[in-house]
């Protein structure tokens, strides 16, 4: 190793390498957000070139002061993806259209309510 590689190395900084698929074929922009153990946030937009070299599957090399408590890929829906459940580290779990349809049905309204509290009482 370079001197200068060295000095980076034991500069006490954060290193992250996160590696990206294309699983649809269209190439496109990647926007990263890292939010790191203090609540900050930043964001990093990496332009569609970063695909020239390999269409399919491209690592990247993050380099930050602060430790990063999570990643999230696309976090204000910009791109064109379809899968938004492989877009977080660590994973995170969307709820499916079912489990969201079985909410809305559990949650009951006011005169809902009012009319099983009459059925009650009578």
């Amino acid at each position: 190793m370079s001197p200068e590689e060295l000095q980076l190395l034991n500069s006490k900084k954060q290193f992250y390498e996160l590696k990206f698929t294309n699983r649809g074929g269209l190439v496109s922009p990647l926007i990263v957000q890292a939010t790191f153990a203090d609540g900050t946030t930043e964001v990093i937009r990496i332009p569609a070139e970063i695909w020239r070299m390999d269409e399919t599957q491209v690592s990247k090399v993050f380099i930050f002061d602060k430790a990063v408590q999570s990643f999230r890929l696309d976090p204000f829906l910009e791109t064109a993806d379809t899968d938004l459940d492989n877009n977080s580290w660590p994973p995170a779990s969307q709820p499916t259209r079912f489990q969201l349809f079985q909410q809305k049905k559990e949650i009951e309204n006011p005169m809902q309510r009012q009319k099983r509290v009459d059925q009650i009482k009578n």
